[in-house]
This record gives C-alpha cells, sequence and structure tokens, in this order.
C-alpha cells in the first residue's frame, strides 16, 4: 500500500499556509485518513468529457466505511463537481444526521501540499451539508505528503466593520441600487424566512459604468446569483475592469446580520477580476462593501436606511481559490491572448493601464 505522511495545515497569511504536525486528534484518525486516499484513488465516479480534469475523491466519516466520488461532466460544460456527488453519496449511505468526524479526500497526481482549492459553489454545498468543521485530506495515489485542511479554511473570515461616514451619499446610493434591481428581481420560489441573508443584490462599479445584478431563480432550482448576473452584463459590455463591488441586503427586523453572498458568486466575481487583470497586465483586488438596510417606507425610489456595513475585497473573500492558474501556466497564457482577442474583436473600449 502506499505511503502517506499526514501533515496538518496551518494559515499564515491570504492563501498562505505552512505545514505542521496533526493534532493529537487528528493523528487518531490517521487510519481513516489512509483509507480516504485509497478509496479515492481507486475511484471510477470521475468522467470529465470535456475538461479531461479528473477528480478521484471519497466521503464517509471516522471510524466507518467510505464511499468513491468524483466529478461528473454533462451537457455543455455542466458538470457535477466531485464534493457535489461526495455529500449525495454521503447522504445516501448515512442520511442527514452525521456522526462522527466527516472526512472528505482527494487523490490525484495534481494534489499540491497547499489547502485544497475547492470552487466556490462546492464550498456552498460543503459548508450546508457538513459545516465548517469537515476535514478534507488530499494526497498523491503514489504516497509522499498528504495535507489535512478544515473547511473552516477555506471559508472567508477577513470582513471589517466599514464606517459609512457620508451616510446621505451612501443612503442615496443604495436606495438607486436598490430601486433598480428590485425590477430585475425574480424569485417567486425562494422562502423569505429560509436564509434571508442570501437574498441580495450586487453592484460592479468600474470607472464608466454601475452593472447591476440581482437572483434569477426558476423552479428547476439551478438559480443565477446577483452576482454572476452583474458579472454577465460587464462582460457583454466587454468591461471587466472592476474598481469596486457593492452587495445589498435588506434587513426588515433589523438583526444586523452581515449578508451571506454565495461562494458561487464570489467565484464569479473573482474570474471576472482574474479577466481584468490578463487584460492589463497587472493583479489588482477591488474592493467589496457590503451593506444591510432597510425600508422606511414601501414607496417606490424612497431613502433606504442602514443598519450595517461590512469591508473586504474579491480575494479575501474567496480563500485559497479555485482559477484558471489551477490549469498551468499554459492555459493562463492562452487565456491571456483569448481575452485580448475578444477586447480587439468586440470592443472600442480602451483597456485601463
Amino acid at each position: 500500500m502506499n505511503q502517506w505522511i499526514f501533515k496538518a495545515s496551518e494559515i499564515t497569511g491570504l492563501n498562505e499556509a505552512r505545514l505542521t504536525e496533526l493534532s493529537p486528534e487528528q493523528e487518531k484518525h490517521i487510519p481513516d485518513y489512509k483509507r480516504a486516499l485509497v478509496i479515492a484513488s481507486r475511484s471510477m465516479v470521475p468522467d470529465p468529457i470535456f475538461s479531461k480534469y479528473f477528480v478521484r475523491g471519497s466521503i464517509g466519516t471516522a471510524g466507518k466505511t467510505m464511499f468513491p466520488a468524483g466529478n461528473i461532466e454533462y451537457g455543455l460544460c455542466a458538470a457535477l463537481h466531485c464534493e457535489e456527488t461526495a455529500v449525495a453519496v454521503q447522504r445516501v449511505t448515512s442520511g442527514k444526521n452525521i456522526s462522527g468526524v466527516p472526512i472528505l479526500g482527494f487523490c490525484s497526481k495534481g494534489e499540491s501540499e497547499s489547502p485544497p482549492t475547492c470552487c466556490g459553489n462546492c464550498r456552498d454545498v460543503l459548508l450546508d451539508t457538513f459545516g465548517p468543521e469537515l476535514e478534507i485530506v488530499a494526497g498523491k495515489p503514489n504516497g509522499g505528503i498528504a495535507v489535512v485542511t478544515k473547511l473552516a479554511y477555506l471559508l472567508a473570515s477577513d470582513f471589517a466593520v466599514y464606517a459609512a461616514t457620508d451616510k446621505e451619499y451612501w443612503s442615496h446610493f443604495l436606495s438607486h441600487i436598490v430601486a433598480q434591481t428590485d425590477g430585475l428581481i425574480c424569485d417567486p420560489y425562494a422562502p423569505v424566512d429560509v436564509h434571508p441573508e442570501r437574498r441580495y443584490s450586487a453592484c460592479i462599479e468600474t470607472e464608466q459604468e454601475l452593472y447591476l445584478g440581482a437572483r434569477d431563480i426558476m423552479c428547476d432550482y439551478h438559480p443565477i446569483y446577483a452576482g454572476r448576473d452583474a458579472c454577465r452584463q460587464a462582460i457583454r459590455d466587454s468591461n471587466p475592469f472592476i474598481q469596486r463591488v457593492i452587495i445589498v441586503c435588506e434587513d426588515p427586523d433589523r438583526r444586523r446580520k452581515m449578508p451571506h453572498v454565495m461562494y458561487k458568486d464570489r467565484q464569479h466575481l473573482l474570474e471576472t477580476n482574474l479577466q481584468a487583470e490578463l487584460l492589463q497586465g497587472h493583479e489588482q483586488d477591488p474592493p467589496v462593501l457590503l451593506f444591510n438596510y432597510y425600508r422606511k417606507t414601501r414607496t417606490k425610489n424612497r431613502a433606504v436606511v442602514i443598519t450595517g456595513a461590512w469591508r473586504t475585497s474579491v480575494k479575501k473573500w474567496l480563500p485559497f481559490p479555485f482559477t484558471a492558474g489551477n490549469f498551468g501556466p499554459e492555459f493562463v497564457e492562452f487565456l491571456t491572448k483569448y481575452y485580448r482577442n475578444r477586447q480587439d474583436l468586440f470592443s472600442k473600449r480602451a483597456v485601463p493601464q
């Protein structure tokens, strides 16, 4: 059997981690980590017909049977990611009530000695199913260092309270966003009392334009989130040059709970920003401002009242991201040429320097 040396990851900064020894509790789970990697390495679930990007995984709880998982592609570049099939397998085999420490395994030749770069959507489904204490173990099939990471390390915590000093300006600006996005929302299916902090609208601010986005939910429950909606408008206008992102979430009960932007949305905003970086030839990390508000009256276009404000950035709120960089420098070079050719063909808009 392949031999792995198990290490824990310790977060030292944004997208930075170092390897440390396992905790005494984690050392008890070494046999479980080994089984997770063996089962993952033998998984026949993956079927990436488009990307050829095999993600072999496993799922289970400490002291119990591990089951294989993997990514499945279908339609036109649509996919069930490994983490999504793992959630389905866990529910089928163990039900909703999880007893014991849940463990998700990844085992492929592409694994590194850093925390895994799960995509935003997978973070959403893992968080809602297992919670932040889910343990993820990742290693190569032929042995070597295998890294144990908690899902909590892939979740954003770097939010600061934002002091909106010019309250009259912000009240007017947010009122404009709310008035416009009210007409964009299409959501007859989401119960208003389930996760109201996730019912937000988004605004991408560039040097010349505002792009507003709202959720679009149909009966198949494959929604377009507000951030993605705004991204699509900016990209169609050949203007992915994000200067600031503004999130607004209604808080009628004045609970002051910070808006929870779906990690899938953070993923799309990050990739839109990457497009701008590749076009401009330099990195940037636009600020993100999140606001709660309530309305004094339902009369249209009346000013809203801010109940809470927070600040982060496009990169801070998606640690250890899954990006085009995961496919290697050659793909990034191809992607840069693709975006530049697209800009030349379809836009007269100058690229900001």
